[in-house]
């Protein structure tokens, strides 16, 4: 994955962390839907599945997709419950 991504993903994350994670609101990007991306890597990740209400498993593409990706399910966890 491109570091450019990587690290929007990761200043976002941080930044909903800082914004939502003390008041109990999800932040915007967990409630994006989990996007695979448009390569065809199979990277293990997590993302909030809103329908579900919990991080769940996916695969990513490796390229692509939007700001509801995490490397752990404890990430996804503290910035999207």
């Amino acid at each position: 994955m491109n570091c450019r991504v990587i690290t929007v993903v990761l200043l976002l994350a941080l930044v909903g962390l800082a914004l939502f994670g003390q008041c109990g609101a999800i932040a915007p990007f967990c409630l994006l839907p989990i996007d695979r991306g448009h390569c065809r890597a199979l990277m293990k990740n997590y993302a909030y599945d809103k329908a579900k209400g919990e991080c769940v498993l996916f695969y990513h593409g490796g390229c692509g997709g939007n700001a509801n990706i995490f490397q752990t399910k404890q990430e996804c966890e503290q910035m999207c419950k």
